[in-house]
């Protein structure tokens, strides 16, 4: 029996570009009446990604409510994570309908947006009723583990 060796593929990527595309947050919260304590934080994640530059980019949106039930929504955040990766259509392989990628590798750069992004958006609101909440540490294993979630389209509950 003979087992098949697979050379080990080496990756090199950096930061290319990180952009805020939308931003907006509801000055109309007291800040007195505020509780920090009940903010929820609903996060959602696309991506896309270019072989012919190498080019990948993870898409994340952060809508922040007042409480559970999501009716009043106070802040909005839109980031555009760019990554430049070599070869990368040697890693993500693709087909008309969908798109594979090591899961290893999406959880990589999935956290490094969604860390950045969560800077990005403290940094956004210093000085106003969010200052004292943070968005959540994502379980990125959990995620990627769900197998109904669109191509193109990840979702963060």
């Amino acid at each position: 029996m003979q087992t098949e060796i697979k050379e080990p593929l080496s990756i090199s990527f950096n930061l290319k570009q990180i952009r805020t595309l939308e931003f907006s947050i509801s000055n109309r919260i007291n800040q007195n009446s505020f509780d920090v304590s009940l903010v929820q934080f609903r996060v959602s994640l696309g991506y896309e990604f270019n072989a012919d530059s190498d080019l990948l980019g993870i898409q994340t949106t952060v809508e922040v409510f007042t409480d559970n039930s999501e009716q009043l929504k106070i802040c909005h955040l839109i980031t555009l994570i760019t990554f430049q990766v070599t070869d990368l259509g040697k890693i993500f392989r693709s087909s008309e309908s969908e798109i594979t990628v090591p899961d290893i590798l999406m959880h990589t750069f999935l956290s490094l947006a969604i860390s950045t992004t969560r800077g990005i958006l403290t940094a956004k609101t210093e000085g106003t009723v969010l200052h004292d909440s943070f968005m959540p540490v994502i379980d990125l294993q959990q995620f990627l583990s769900q197998t109904d979630t669109p191509k193109g389209k990840l979702i963060i509950p």
